[in-house]
């Protein structure tokens, strides 16, 4: 078989016409204003979603640490609370506490209660106020 330009130039002109045709009336479609537009409202649906998503995460983000945070103090808080309990299942813690708690004695036992004084310079002085004294009294003293 021999090469034809009448068979090859047939083949090419209809094919990409036609191919041309199709991809030109694709792009009119495609840039349309109300294909656009119709193309836009679930872009908008799914950008609202994603926003919505976004800001449940932050808000559970948030709220995690702060049950984290809780959880720590608690876990704390039951340390403290063991060992309490420990101390207080020891004869020993359980009577110094009853003793801290309401002031109570053994049998034979004697208590005694230490009292700090409390002052300090100003009270120890004894202030002598200044009396507006008249004529009359300043003679008096006198005698």
């Amino acid at each position: 078989m021999e090469w034809s330009p009448a068979l090859h130039c047939g083949d090419l002109s209809t094919g990409s016409m036609l191919d041309f045709h199709e991809k030109r009336r694709l792009q009119r479609i495609l840039h349309h204003k109300y294909f656009l537009l119709a193309l836009l409202v679930p872009i908008g649906f799914l950008w609202y979603a994603a926003y919505n998503t976004y800001t449940a995460e932050r808000e559970m983000y948030a709220r995690r640490v702060e049950l984290e945070e809780r959880l720590a103090e608690l876990k704390q808080q039951s340390m403290v609370l063991e060992s309490n309990i420990a101390r207080l299942n020891d004869k020993q813690g359980f009577e110094a506490e009853l003793r801290r708690r309401y002031d109570v004695a053994k049998e034979g036992e004697e208590v005694i209660v230490l009292l700090e004084e409390d002052t300090t310079e100003e009270e120890s002085m004894p202030v002598q106020e200044e009396q507006e004294t008249s004529w009359w009294d300043a003679v008096r003293s006198w005698f």
